[in-house]
């Protein structure tokens, strides 16, 4: 059975969205306002640093490697990630933030295995047991910037580009994202502009976060005057 919200005091927070979009970026700022703030916060990824999200890491490399493996062991990290690290955390009261979640096996394992009739239903099947994040943002931007950035970036860390990372295959990637969010019926997506710079990114989330952290705030018991202070900030 899936989890959600109403299963803990925490907040858990999803970013998504097409390689180099700026999840990465975007994560570390939000966990770092969240410290700042003195309010409990973990900032995790998918996949995991468990043994499957280790497994995985390899396999993004190996593009002989067939899709339905890779929707399986993202489903099999994600609920050892979940169950160990996550919830953990969320029934602490924690701030859980995770640069990829279900989203990313949705989009990429349906589209990378729509040739092998890997379907959406069946992956949400796999996930079935997965938790249910408060909120996902996903970060749009065009593939060819995307791209440009990811290439800079391995090139100034000196790694390969992963089996994913292909303008055709961004572009589609970056359509499925769109079209997941909109017809979201729990209204649980919010679609950010992922081309403006980090810091306006980082107070259109905060901003919209903060109806949530109202009512979370009621939950966080010892962390409410924490809480209370971090809404004000948000004001100014």
């Amino acid at each position: 059975m899936k989890m959600n919200a109403s299963s803990w005091h925490g907040l858990f927070i999803v970013l998504e969205g097409i390689d180099g979009c700026g999840k990465t970026t975007i994560g570390k700022m939000l966990f770092s306002f969240f410290q700042q703030h003195h309010l409990p916060v973990l900032l995790t990824a998918e996949p995991s640093q468990g043994k499957i999200g280790k497994i995985i890491r390899e396999n993004l490399q190996d593009s002989s490697v067939h899709p339905a493996i890779d929707a399986l062991l993202f489903a099999a990290d994600r609920i050892d990630h979940g169950t160990n690290e996550i919830l953990p955390a969320l029934k602490k009261g924690n701030i859980v933030i995770s640069d990829r979640y279900i989203d990313s096996s949705l989009i990429y394992q349906t589209t990378q295995g729509k040739n092998s009739q890997i379907s959406m239903d069946w992956v949400k099947e796999l996930n079935k047991f997965c938790l249910i994040p408060d909120r996902i943002y996903l970060l749009d931007i065009d593939a060819n910037l995307s791209l440009a950035r990811r290439k800079k970036q391995n090139s100034t860390l000196n790694e390969q580009m992963e089996k994913f990372e292909k303008l055709a295959f961004q572009q589609e990637i970056r359509n499925a994202f769109l079209k997941l969010a909109r017809e979201d019926l729990t209204k649980n997506h919010r679609i950010v502009d992922a081309s403006k710079q980090p810091e306006e990114i980082l107070r259109e989330i905060l901003k919209d976060l903060k109806d949530i952290c109202i009512s979370k705030g009621l939950s966080w018991k010892e962390n409410l005057s924490k809480a209370k202070k971090f809404l004000i900030k948000l004001d100014h």
